[in-house]
């Protein structure tokens, strides 16, 4: 680049000016790599360090969770999970297995309750059967009872029936041999004898 130098209207000379980028280029060219080799650098640093993160962090939360759909699915309250650090995810294991150990106490209460409800429903039913066999036994007793008073009332009706009969033909006798007289060995005494 050229440019002429004036003094009173008059051209006293001519600065020329040559600069070579080049130079300028290639370190810019070498900074960008540079800054590229670090940011790739500082790209593997940050992903070996959340790969080692996400085994402090995501590791136990997916093992608990784990867990948590193990016991969901298998009812088992007795098993519990591995607490790694003291951390919050520590906490958060710890209360998870505090939970658990709640669960299968009240699950063993239930259980227990359960057990104790049955064995009183079989003593019950037990209780209840027999009570029934006994007043079968009472109403069949009762209906005979009925049954043989009723048969004895009719034979005693019968019998009432007879004896008025009876004495009616004892009576009917007796006036009959009042006001007829009797025969010495006819065939008619012996006969009322």
């Amino acid at each position: 680049m050229a440019r002429p130098i004036a003094y009173k209207g008059e051209t006293i000379g001519v600065v020329y000016l040559e600069s070579d980028m080049r130079a300028l280029s290639s370190r810019l060219w070498r900074y960008a790599g540079i800054v590229g080799l670090v940011f790739l650098a500082l790209l593997f640093v940050a992903l070996g360090l959340s790969l080692q993160l996400q085994r402090l962090i995501s590791d136990p939360i997916l093992d608990l969770a784990q867990l948590a759909r193990s016991v969901a699915s298998e009812k088992n309250y007795s098993v519990r999970a591995a607490k790694q650090s003291n951390d919050e995810l520590g906490q958060l294991v710890d209360g998870f297995n505090e939970m658990l150990g709640q669960i299968q106490t009240r699950d063993l209460a239930l259980q227990s309750a359960r057990d104790g409800l049955e064995k009183r429903v079989e003593e019950r039913t037990r209780e209840l059967e027999n009570l029934h066999k006994q007043l079968v036994d009472a109403s069949r007793r009762g209906g005979m009872t009925e049954i043989a008073t009723n048969v004895l009332h009719n034979v005693g009706n019968v019998l009432n029936s007879v004896n008025i009969s009876t004495s009616l033909i004892v009576e009917s006798v007796k006036k009959s041999r009042a006001s007829s007289p009797r025969p010495s060995g006819g065939p008619a005494a012996r006969t009322c004898a």
